[in-house]
């Protein structure tokens, strides 16, 4: 996303594709979330980035300055209808003037306030702690401003994602470099071409969990031929009792060789690239850490 010295609503706005955003309210910390079950948009601190509830796109409509603001997950939009000082979230209604909304940048250009295009006067408004999002006529404070955070694109996953950078080395473990797409290297098939080589006894790689999980996926490469096993030890914060668990490891499954003229084997020939050195294996733990 290209940075704008001035904030603008176009800034968030792509003609072509979705833009989707996070509506936070600065002041609170809140995250603005549709909640299908009582048709209102909820607001609520912590909101995970991946929660498709709290993602939202605006859509400009055929009037210049007046917004659709429509949730990712369910295509409903915010509106006013029902003219009960609760923001509503139902089935999207084009024609209706209380379906659409005008994001206005305040003087400092760092916040919107955003108006309602039927009720011009009644802005967006968070509570003081989590609750259900409201309308009001306009206060100027700090309760009826709000940043759009961009959502960044691709694909949103369940998941959290350890490696060599996030990691602590000891005890002898490296980092194994791959400056471009060199097939002679193990680390040209690793994310970006880096990976950490336990190369003696007991070098090992540690990380601080990010968030609550209890399984995990392990990619490994071992030398053809070979197995073994990783050693897991997980500590909990500040306790120093910790839970081994032993993964099993082995080259099955992994290591092909090609020549030149394409041909694959899994058998090893002189002269022949080595390519899918990588294998995986999967861990459930007896209880969730982090």
């Amino acid at each position: 996303m290209v940075a704008f010295s001035q904030l603008a609503t176009s800034d968030y706005v792509d003609p072509f594709d979705m833009e989707y955003v996070r509506i936070k309210s600065p002041s609170t910390g809140q995250y603005l979330y549709e909640d299908p079950s009582s048709g209102s948009v909820l607001t609520q601190t912590g909101v995970d980035a991946r929660d498709l509830r709290s993602h939202w796109y605006l859509k400009l409509t055929t009037n210049s300055g007046q917004y659709w603001i429509r949730n990712r997950l369910t295509g409903d939009s915010m509106n006013s209808e029902a003219q009960n000082g609760v923001v509503q979230v139902g089935a999207f209604q084009s024609t209706f003037v209380s379906h659409r909304w005008n994001p206005v940048p305040d003087s400092g250009g760092t916040f919107f306030r955003i108006a309602n295009v039927w009720k011009p006067s009644e802005y967006l408004m968070v509570p003081t702690g989590n609750g259900t999002l409201t309308y009001a006529s306009s206060n100027n404070t700090a309760s009826q401003q709000f940043v759009l955070e961009n959502i960044p694109r691709g694909a949103t996953l369940p998941w959290f994602t350890y490696d060599q950078s996030n990691s602590v080395l000891s005890n002898s473990a490296t980092l194994l470099f791959a400056t471009n797409y060199d097939k002679a290297s193990v680390a040209s098939e690793t994310r970006n071409r880096t990976c950490i080589l336990l190369g003696a006894t007991n070098a090992a790689a540690s990380w601080t969990v990010a968030e609550s999980a209890d399984s995990l996926n392990i990619r490994y490469c071992v030398a053809d031929g070979a197995s073994g096993t990783i050693t897991l030890r997980i500590t909990p914060s500040g306790s120093t009792n910790s839970t081994v668990v032993v993964v099993p490891v082995t080259s099955a499954q992994a290591w092909v060789y090609y020549n030149s003229s394409g041909t694959l084997t899994n058998v090893v020939q002189s002269g022949w690239t080595p390519m899918k050195r990588f294998n995986d294996v999967r861990v459930k733990l007896t209880s969730s850490v982090g």
